[in-house]
């Protein structure tokens, strides 16, 4: 029901200075990195490196957590 996922970013509101990678229909992106569950997320600093990955619903408090954790 999110897809297309820039249509749904839209909706929400995403912040734009947070760069999002939509992944294909067949999941590529998902299962090349690891994916577990939905939601999937990543944090990947500028030289491409992941800093963490988390799968699973998240209230907006603790994602706010584990993004600050993982940046810190």
């Amino acid at each position: 029901p999110n897809y297309p996922p820039s249509d749904w970013l839209i909706a929400k509101e995403w912040p734009s200075q947070w760069p999002v990678l939509a992944d294909s229909v067949e999941s590529t992106s998902f299962v090349v990195n690891g994916g577990g569950g939905f939601p999937y997320l990543m944090i990947v600093d500028a030289d491409g490196t992941v800093l963490d990955r988390a799968s699973g619903t998240k209230t907006a408090d603790s994602l706010a957590e584990w993004i600050q954790a993982t940046l810190a």
